[in-house]
């Protein structure tokens, strides 16, 4: 068996990484915090963050996914009051709608259902871009 290895893969001008769209790897993921300012701790393929109301968060894409019918595996930490935070994918028109190519929309909420921020939120997303 043979091993491949390298420090950098460019792409084919050699001017920059390649480009990820019909790989297997996240396309967007995102680690943030909603209480009192909405602001990412870190991210990849996410330009803005908009705090919607009380646990209703939009995440908008830097590149486009190739259709709304990636995967979003989601979790949630510590809630303003305590507890953990479960999430909800915007598929409500509390949540924001569907999810699109260009943004999803969040809805964190306690163990016993009530919307609430969170100061641990995360989500990655898999599938395409376009």
């Amino acid at each position: 068996m043979s091993d491949i290895r390298a420090n950098t893969i460019s792409d084919a001008a050699g001017t920059g990484p390649i480009t990820l769209t019909g790989q297997s790897a996240a396309k967007v993921w995102v680690n943030y915090n909603s209480v009192t300012t909405t602001s990412i701790r870190e991210s990849f393929n996410v330009s803005t963050l908009t705090d919607e109301g009380t646990g209703l968060t939009t995440v908008t894409f830097t590149s486009n996914m190739n259709t709304s019918t990636y995967s979003v595996p989601s979790g949630g930490g510590n809630g303003r009051t305590g507890g953990n935070n479960i999430f909800m994918l915007g598929a409500s028109a509390s949540a924001g709608g569907a999810p699109s190519t260009s943004e999803i929309h969040l809805l964190s909420s306690n163990q016993s259902g009530t919307t609430q921020d969170g100061s641990d939120l995360c989500i990655t997303i898999h599938g395409d871009l376009a």
